[in-house]
């Protein structure tokens, strides 16, 4: 019976670790909105969302590249 205990344990653990991989690595690194990530996931409120989708630097990174091209190009025309 511990046996069975012990790899049930250790199925909940690495669906849980692999659920906040997806969320963060697969979703959020790769431009996926924090509300679509939160339908994605089936959760009702954002704030659960937020246990499992952690934002990265990459993320910051990538976001603040983004902005910059646009300010750039924007200025571009002015």
């Amino acid at each position: 019976m511990k046996y069975c205990d012990l790899r049930i344990s250790l199925f909940l653990c690495f669906f849980h670790i692999h659920r906040h991989t997806f969320a963060t690595t697969v979703m959020l690194d790769n431009g996926a909105t924090m509300e679509t990530l939160t339908s994605v996931l089936g959760h009702r409120s954002i704030k659960n969302t937020q246990i499992y989708g952690k934002i990265t630097q990459r993320k910051v990174f990538n976001e603040m590249v983004a902005i910059e091209k646009k300010i750039v190009s924007f200025t571009e025309m002015v």
